[in-house]
């Protein structure tokens, strides 16, 4: 039975299907491990060279991302290694090739229907990356209470709250990710 699942986070210049991917955030995790602790885990911003498709809500958010691959100065700048936009589905690949798992699970918020398809029109996806499994954990889902939210699955910061995790949405992928897969450990560790 394999326990290590890949918590995959993308930020993005937008929610429509064109908008482009400019962080990607991994965290390799144990399902059974204490909540919170991560294998490993890596981010990277993604430089498009030129970027369209823009949603200015999503740029206001995204500005110091912006502003690393701009090259200006802002207060509390990022630290993360930029890579270009042809060889991110090779990063993504590299780290999971360290851990030899044939089908890698690959989790996330809205992991299935936002992410996973945004990250398979990178470049050099279908080439690089190993297959990974069709199914996906969400914590939407693991959190989601009908009596309280309806029909529509809860955000990040709600699923935080009901697991007990302090804090704001990080809007970081690393720092998303490894919050995601505190959550999934959280959910295992009360089944």
């Amino acid at each position: 039975m394999e326990t290590i699942q890949f918590s995959i986070d993308t930020e993005t210049l937008g929610l429509k299907d064109d908008a482009p991917i400019i962080q990607i955030g991994i965290a390799a995790f144990d399902i059974f491990a204490e909540p919170g602790k991560v294998i490993s885990s890596t981010e990277f911003v993604v430089n498009h060279g030129i970027i369209n498709n823009v949603e200015p809500y999503a740029a206001a958010m995204n500005y110091k991302i912006l502003a690393l691959l701009g090259g200006y100065e802002v207060e509390d700048p990022l630290d993360c290694e930029i890579v270009h936009v042809s060889l991110a589905a090779s990063v993504i690949a590299a780290f999971m090739a360290g851990f030899d798992i044939e089908t890698p699970t690959c989790a996330g918020k809205n992991f299935a229907s936002f992410d996973r398809p945004k990250l398979e029109a990178l470049p050099g996806w279908e080439t690089h990356m190993p297959r990974i499994h069709h199914r996906s954990p969400d914590p939407g889902s693991m959190w989601w209470v009908p009596k309280i939210d309806g029909a529509v699955l809860p955000g990040l910061k709600t699923c935080m709250e009901r697991a007990g995790i302090a804090g704001e949405v990080a809007h970081t992928a690393e720092e998303d990710a490894i919050v995601v897969a505190k959550l999934i450990q959280i959910w295992v560790a009360n089944q």
